[in-house]
């Protein structure tokens, strides 16, 4: 049942309704505490209004819920929506630190490396955006936003 309304809430978050998909997935996560993907997915709703302390709160308890490995779409959401909450609220230390934890469980995800590329870019760390650009770019030779950002942050 829990993933019933796990998935009405992923609907409600499609449409936009995001107090509707908080509230089911409250009720999912109340019919089964141990049911990760329904603290990820609250999180996301959470980070979607503002409300970015409570998404990190709810990513740090799938995690503590989700095997910690690269196999779970809840662990790799997890630390991607936890270094993209750090960052929307500055705290570009604890941003670094999750995708840093991305990239040891997924060392080939594109992402992963363009997201802490965009956070050192915003840093002032331009050696360390440099880089990971220029790792986005040798997993997808074709990713714009690391063509972009790679020679933006060369200019600097």
């Amino acid at each position: 049942m829990a993933q019933a309304y796990n998935n009405r809430g992923e609907a409600y978050c499609d449409k936009g309704d995001f107090a509707r998909a908080i509230d089911d997935f409250n009720i999912a996560i109340k019919l089964d505490p141990d049911y990760a993907a329904s603290y990820l997915n609250r999180g996301t709703a959470y980070g979607d209004i503002g409300d970015h302390n409570q998404a990190i709160s709810d990513f740090k308890q799938a995690l503590r819920i989700s095997p910690n490995d690269s196999s779970s779409p809840v662990t790799v959401g997890s630390y991607q929506n936890l270094g993209y909450m750090y960052f929307k609220k500055g705290d570009y230390g604890q941003a670094i630190e999750n995708y840093d934890k991305l990239i040891r469980l997924l060392p080939h995800y594109a992402a992963a490396y363009y997201t802490r590329g965009m956070v050192y870019y915003h840093k002032g760390d331009y050696n360390h955006a440099i880089e990971d650009f220029e790792s986005t770019l040798k997993l997808e030779p074709n990713h714009s936003g690391a063509m972009k950002y790679l020679e933006l942050a060369q200019q600097m």
